[in-house]
């Protein structure tokens, strides 16, 4: 049950991200891109290639902390090594605020598979003079990073419990 109970948060903090990301779109197009096109579909191209960039972020990095954790689980069945590693390595990504260097390194990566996303796929069309477009998708992905990374989650007593119960 624990572990359906991490899945559950982690999808309810990359939820809490795209509704975040939806209204900073919004706000980013009626201020700034609606001086250059009408075209209504780049919110929802923006939120949803800036959701696509943390998503995979995230499983980047919960992989990568899941292969780490993958000698330290004893268990005999290889199976369930895989998935306690799984859970572990999600707990971890989620937890990385407590070690602000991590938190940092997978921020970035983030911002720069924000901007490349927001460059190459979304805004590629966007009529804009090329120094102001250069600015405004750099802080297009600035705006859109993932900030939820740097909250030290492992403070809240039940995600505490729930990774003691695990490891």
């Amino acid at each position: 049950m624990e572990k359906f109970s991490i899945v559950l948060f982690c999808i309810a903090l990359l939820a809490i991200c795209v509704i975040r990301i939806s209204i900073t779109n919004t706000i980013l197009y009626s201020v700034w891109i609606r001086k250059f096109t009408d075209e209504k579909k780049l919110i929802l191209r923006a939120s949803l290639f800036s959701g696509i960039a943390i998503l995979v972020t995230y499983l980047i990095f919960s992989i990568i902390f899941a292969v780490n954790l993958f000698p330290s689980i004893y268990v005999e069945n290889i199976f369930e090594k895989l998935v306690n590693s799984f859970f572990g390595g999600l707990i971890t990504n989620v937890s990385i605020g407590s070690y602000i260097l991590f938190a940092v390194i997978e921020l970035v990566t983030a911002l720069i598979i924000i901007f490349c996303f927001h460059r190459f796929i979304v805004y590629k069309n966007l009529k804009m003079p090329k120094n102001q477009k250069r600015i405004f998708l750099l802080i297009s992905s600035i705006l859109n990073a993932p900030y939820f990374i740097i909250v030290p989650i492992l403070d809240i007593s039940f995600i505490s419990d729930i990774l003691n119960n695990i490891v």
